[in-house]
């Protein structure tokens, strides 16, 4: 098995309220699509936004805009919060605007994230081990990859 990764719009708090700001004012707005990476241009019409050739209604917007940590996927013009439910609960959450995110299983998050960001924390631990050029480091699964 290969691992492919699936490249679809990723909406986020500031992204929905930059959209819902623009409703009835603007025509064309850049937003990002991939958690502050990069701009992209999204036409907004009367019953929503187009996103990839896909309308996101207001309403389910306006919806997602209530859920502050959630980061959805826009899949056939609805949104899908990048959770996973089952024996255990697994969610990607928002954290700071332009930084990657933290992982959450079971209520209990990978990195810290109050007062600090993932990749800062992240970081700050890596530091903690010196200079690990021409060393090898044995990955025991601390998160997302970025530790």
């Amino acid at each position: 098995m290969r691992f492919k990764p699936i490249q679809k719009p990723l909406l986020c708090k500031p992204v929905i309220d930059r959209l819902l700001k623009a409703k009835g004012r603007e025509e064309i707005v850049k937003i990002s699509l991939d958690l502050g990476r990069g701009l992209h241009k999204c036409v907004i019409r009367g019953e929503g936004v187009i996103i990839d050739d896909q309308l996101i209604r207001w309403e389910e917007l306006e919806r997602a805009s209530k859920r502050e940590r959630d980061i959805f996927m826009v899949i056939d013009g609805k949104l899908f919060s990048l959770s996973l439910s089952g024996r255990h609960f697994y969610k990607l959450v928002f954290v700071s605007w332009g930084r990657p995110p933290t992982l959450e299983i079971d209520g209990i998050h990978m990195h810290r994230i109050k007062d600090i960001t993932p990749d800062e924390d992240a970081w700050m631990k890596v530091k903690l081990c010196g200079d690990l050029r021409c060393k090898r480091v044995l990955d025991t699964c601390m998160g997302l990859g970025y530790t």
